[in-house]
């Protein structure tokens, strides 16, 4: 069974193609290079050439403070693209899981958002998503919507990457501590994405709504920070961090607005589809790994 993959570049999205085979899934993968998925005709031009049984849309505009200030853009690929997508998946009658974010709530909560929540994003980038999600269900009733979070993974740039470098420059560093998550490694949301279309193509079980698939424990960014600080001075040789403090998001302006609150309910996933939630340390002690070779590797002559 063949699966396109849409957003192939990104760090999800080769997390996805390096899986696939564990699987027992083929994937054409499709990066932007190829098909921008906000133009309907190279879409199409990519569904005529690709015969296959199911869709993954990783695709998406990310970058979150950037969109506040390049709305046009967030809104052709997050919410007309996959709005395309969806036309295409329907009319030709192909499963579509979608991914979406958890920045489509408005962080006010104080429970874990539940699938059916209603959303409320503060942000452009959540405003787009949140939109998309809307045209994805609306063009295709059979497609579900997979919410995720604070997603973090060996390729693309992320927040783990970003605190591995810090800790080689810096001898402290500040983080956010009154925002809290759910960090997700990218390999623990591929493995549940290509688990989902897998049962959807090969039982009974239908992927059809919203889904909500994060990393466990519940987390701040403070406290995410300093597990990977404290697994870079394990593993690591020459970390300058002697400590990492907690600040207010107000000492740490932005310009787009974050949930304050975005843990999400996954119990839907976990019920109709067995998946269970990963516990995100296991990615940290991965990925961090992995970045510790990559900057040995530059070093050397």
């Amino acid at each position: 069974m063949k699966i396109l993959l849409l957003g192939a570049g990104g760090q999800l999205g080769k997390d996805i193609q390096a899986r696939c085979g564990h699987h027992g899934l083929d994937i054409e993968a499709v990066g932007h290079g190829r098909c921008d998925i906000a133009s309907k005709e190279q879409l199409r031009a990519v569904f005529g050439e690709v015969s296959c049984h199911g869709v993954i849309n990783a695709a998406a505009y990310t970058k979150v403070d950037q969109a506040e200030r390049d709305v046009d853009a967030a809104t052709r690929v997050n919410q007309d693209g996959a709005g395309f997508v969806a036309e295409l998946c329907c009319e030709k009658g192909l499963p579509l899981l979608h991914v979406s974010t958890d920045y489509v709530f408005d962080g006010t909560g104080a429970e874990p958002y539940a699938h059916d929540a209603l959303v409320g994003p503060r942000s452009v980038y959540g405003k787009t998503k949140a939109e998309g999600e809307k045209k994805v269900l609306g063009a295709h009733p059979g497609a579900a919507v997979v919410r995720t979070s604070w997603l973090f993974g060996e390729h693309g740039p992320n927040f783990l990457k970003t605190m591995v470098r810090l800790a080689f420059e810096r001898e402290e560093i500040r983080v956010v501590s009154d925002q809290v998550g759910c960090p997700t490694w990218s390999g623990h949301l591929a493995d549940a994405l290509l688990s989902m279309m897998k049962q959807r193509l090969t039982s009974e079980v239908v992927a059809q709504g919203v889904y909500h698939y994060c990393g466990a424990p519940q987390s701040s960014w403070y406290e995410f920070a300093d597990a990977i600080i404290g697994e870079v001075k394990r593993l690591g040789v020459g970390c300058k961090v002697r400590a990492v403090h907690p600040i207010t998001t107000e000492e740490y302006p932005t310009p787009a607005e974050r949930p304050r609150y975005s843990v999400m309910d996954c119990s839907r996933i976990e019920r109709e589809f067995g998946i269970r939630q990963g516990d995100w340390h296991e990615g940290v002690d991965v990925v961090v790994a992995h970045q510790l070779r990559e900057l040995k590797a530059l070093k050397q002559p």
